[in-house]
């Protein structure tokens, strides 16, 4: 199959963890967020596990730091976040095919549920073609870019290129992107839990273990 784009999961596919959780803790560290604001974001994350709470209320709140900084110092630290703390967490094996990809002069995109201000200087220091992932405006998160509307905008987005989905392939680790999975012709789930192992067993999706190094 050649493929024309292939579309890639960041947090649990490219790397292990959640980034903001990361992201956060580097703000700690660099003194940027205050430990108030770290309460009150744990305080939203219980909200949210019981569903009181939307996840873009939850991720608005996580990154309430970032109003105390201007467009200049928010761009430097993002980057800083973006060299210190993802790039070295990157599973060789999924880095090795976004490589690959490329070299066969593949369109390779990040759609992620992350959030914008470091996924773009993350997507630009891959070489990415396109980003899909959580935007933010006025320092409120916006639509979290995963399951259905993580999907429709890979529709979009491949519509707009004229690419035809069907000679695509895609990487996601979670119920979350089983959406955008069932876009494609050639679907990949990378060290899934039992439940969407379990989903991409009834959907005769292949299951890959990506290696930490």
């Amino acid at each position: 199959m050649s493929v024309k784009a292939a579309f890639f999961d960041f947090d649990g596919t490219l790397r292990r963890g959640d980034s903001i959780v990361g992201y956060m803790a580097y703000a700690l560290k660099k003194r940027r967020m205050r430990l108030t604001e770290l309460f009150a974001a744990a305080g939203a994350g219980i909200l949210y596990a019981l569903r009181l709470l939307s996840a873009e209320k939850l991720k608005t709140c996580c990154l309430r730091f970032e109003k105390r900084m201007d467009g200049e110092t928010l761009d430097a630290f993002t980057r800083g976040f973006v060299n210190d703390r993802l790039l070295p967490t990157l599973l060789p094996d999924g880095l090795s095919q976004w490589r690959q990809y490329q070299s066969e002069g593949t369109l390779t995109v990040l759609a992620s549920a992350s959030t914008e201000e470091y996924m773009r200087p993350l997507a630009d220091t891959l070489g990415a073609d396109a980003l899909i992932c959580t935007g933010i405006r006025d320092h409120e998160v916006q639509r979290n870019c995963r399951g259905r509307e993580k999907a429709d905008r890979v529709r979009a987005w491949a519509a707009h290129r004229r690419v035809p989905l069907k000679d695509c392939a895609a990487y996601g680790n979670s119920r979350g992107d089983l959406d955008m999975l069932a876009l494609v012709g050639s679907p990949h789930v990378i060290d899934p839990g039992r439940r969407t192992r379990k989903a991409a067993g009834e959907k005769g999706y292949p299951v890959t273990s990506w290696q930490r190094k």
